[in-house]
């Protein structure tokens, strides 16, 4: 997901990220650190939940912003090609961080099976 956000700049020539799009970036890398941080903790799954909490939360608070992201948008009017560009970019990075996430439910469904 992350290559495919890049490459998608790359190919639309996008100079620089939005705010938003630097946020969400800061969203998945954060949700990696602690899926990282669960994995370490899966041999005695001692601390698990608080990391995949975490990846939880960084989600829901992505689907707002994401989503304030593409309406903002159209606030003020811009230039069409612009707003299909930046919506694709959005689009692939809130794929990404569900994407995220669902990893984080697939170590949980690991530990609930090791239980």
């Amino acid at each position: 997901g992350i290559q495919e956000v890049a490459e998608t700049m790359v190919i639309y020539g996008v100079d620089a990220p939005t705010d938003e799009a630097r946020e969400l970036s800061g969203i998945l890398t954060s949700q990696s650190e602690h899926l990282v941080a669960a994995v370490r903790c899966l041999e005695g799954f001692k601390g698990i939940e608080t990391p995949l909490r975490e990846v939880h939360e960084l989600e829901h608070r992505a689907d707002g912003l994401s989503r304030a992201a593409i309406a903002g948008l159209f606030r003020p009017a811009r230039d069409p090609l612009e707003v299909i560009k930046w919506m694709d970019i959005y689009k692939e990075l809130e794929e990404t961080i569900d994407a995220a996430e669902d990893t984080g439910e697939i170590i949980e469904r690991i530990v609930a099976k090791s239980s």
